[in-house]
C-alpha cells in the first residue's frame, strides 16, 4: 500500500484499520513483551529510561533556558555593537594579517602604521554565533559563540613585496573572521570559578574599528530574544553534537553521568553573570575594539568602499 494513503496498515497481520500495537491478533504476552521494550528505551540526554530525546522533557527545558541565556547576553551586548559602530559596511583593522608581520604601534602612530591589506571591510556578521561561550572544550564550536562571527575582506589586494597570491593563499590573507572580544561579565564568571579565558575559545580580539558602519545595527528579528530560528537550529544542533561526543566517553550510562549534568553545571555557573541581578548591570568591551582616531590619512582612500557591497 502506498505511503500517504491516510489508511493504516498493521506490521504484525499485515491487515489494514489498525496498527501493531492494536492488533487484534497479537496475543497478551506478545503486547506485554513490546511494552516491556519500550519502557527499557535510553534517553541519550539525560540517560533515563522509559523516552527517547525527541520527547526528553529535560532536553526541552535546558535549550529554552539556554536560548534565554543567549537572549540576555545580546540584550547585554548590542548596546557595545552600536559603540563601536560594528554592522555591514564598517572598516577594521586587522594588524600583520598580511605579508608584512606585526606592526609595533608603540613606535608607528596608527596613521602611519595602517596600510591598504590590513583594511577589511565588513560584509557579514554571523548574528547567530553572537553569544556567551559555555563549553570549555573543542565541541564549542558547534554551538553559538564558538565560531567567528565578523566576516569581511581586505579592500586593496597590493603587497608590498611584489609576490603574486593566487589561490588559496590570496583568499586566506584577503578574507578576515573575527570573534568579539570577552566581554566583562564573561571575565567574571572565569575568575569566579578559577578559569583561563583562552582556554574557554574566546581566543584574543585581533582586530579594531576604523571607521564605523554607514548605517545603523540591523539584527535578524527576535535575535535580542535568542528565540530567532536560526539560533534555535543551531543550539539544538549543538546539543546533539555535544551529546554525541559525551557518549563516547561515558563508560557508564547513569544519569548522574549524562550530557545533561555535565552541560547544565556549566550552564548554572554561567547564567548568573547575565540574567537576575546582574541583567541591569553595564557590560564593557576592552577598549581597543573601538573606534581609534589618528586614521583619518590613512583610511581616506576607502571611505567609501561599503558603497561596493
Amino acid at each position: 500500500m502506498p505511503r500517504g494513503s491516510g489508511i493504516r496498515h498493521c506490521g504484525y497481520c499485515y491487515k489494514t484499520g489498525h496498527n501493531k500495537r492494536t492488533c487484534p491478533s497479537r496475543s497478551d504476552e506478545s503486547k506485554a513483551r513490546g511494552a516491556n521494550s519500550a519502557s527499557k528505551r535510553r534517553c541519550g540526554w539525560c540517560y533515563n529510561t522509559g523516552h527517547n530525546l525527541r520527547t526528553c522533557a529535560t532536553f526541552k527545558q535546558l535549550w529554552t533556558d539556554y536560548l534565554k541565556l543567549i537572549g540576555a547576553y545580546r540584550r547585554r551586548v548590542r548596546p557595545l555593537l552600536v559603540k563601536a559602530g560594528l554592522g555591514r559596511g564598517a572598516l577594521i583593522a586587522a594588524p600583520g594579517k598580511s605579508d608584512r608581520g606585526y606592526v609595533d604601534y608603540d613606535e608607528h602612530p596608527y596613521g602611519s602604521g595602517i596600510k591598504g591589506q590590513d583594511v577589511f571591510l565588513v560584509r557579514k556578521i554571523e548574528w547567530a554565533q553572537i553569544a556567551p561561550i559555555v563549553l570549555l572544550r573543542a565541541t564549542s564550536g558547534d554551538l553559538p559563540g564558538g565560531m567567528p562571527s565578523i566576516h569581511s575582506r581586505a579592500i586593496s589586494t597590493h603587497y608590498t613585496d611584489g609576490i603574486e597570491r593566487t589561490g588559496w593563499k590570496a583568499k586566506f590573507e584577503t578574507e578576515h573572521r573575527g570573534r568579539l572580544p570577552v566581554d566583562s561579565a564573561f571575565m567574571e564568571y572565569c575568575t569566579a570559578n578559577d578559569i583561563r579565558p583562552r582556554r574557554s575559545g574566546a581566543g584574543k580580539c585581533d582586530w579594531f574599528v576604523l571607521a564605523p558602519a554607514p548605517g545603523e545595527l540591523s539584527p535578524p528579528a527576535l535575535w535580542a530574544s535568542g528565540m530567532d530560528n536560526e539560533t534555535a537550529v543551531l543550539v539544538r544542533d549543538g546539543l546533539k553534537t555535544f551529546m554525541n561526543e559525551h557518549s563516547k566517553y561515558a563508560y557508564t550510562k547513569t544519569p548522574e553521568n549524562s550530557p545533561h549534568e555535565s552541560f547544565v553545571e556549566r550552564l548554572n555557573k554561567l547564567t548568573p553573570h547575565y540574567v537576575g541581578r546582574n541583567k541591569n548591570k553595564p557590560m564593557s568591551f576592552p577598549q581597543d575594539v573601538f573606534v581609534r582616531y589618528g586614521c583619518e590619512d590613512a583610511i581616506a582612500p576607502y571611505a567609501g568602499a561599503w558603497k561596493s557591497m
